[in-house]
């Protein structure tokens, strides 16, 4: 067959079950419409937490390990020393 008589083929039976290609139709277009919709809002929530724990940072209180447990006793901000409230990574004395 040609590539013209493949197209009127093709134009002749969505013409002749309008509704089901316009089912079709509607459905992809959900479908498409959904799936942008989730990923925005995944987007959008990943954003929104890094957001707050960037927020977090030098205001946050500190922790320090209790002596002989696993638990983590909270320390209040006035305790830490300025380098440890800039700079997370710098461990409690």
């Amino acid at each position: 067959m040609k590539l013209i008589e493949t197209l009127k083929l093709a134009i002749a039976a969505i013409w002749a079950h309008k509704l089901r290609s316009a089912l079709t139709l509607l459905g992809m277009i959900v479908g498409v419409t959904a799936f942008v919709v989730v990923v925005s809002l995944i987007e959008g929530f990943k954003r929104y937490v890094d957001e707050k724990i960037a927020g977090i940072g030098a205001k946050s209180p500190g922790r320090r390990r209790a002596q002989g447990t696993r638990a983590w006793i909270p320390m209040p901000a006035s305790t830490l020393k300025l380098s440890q409230r800039t700079n997370p990574t710098v461990s409690p004395t």
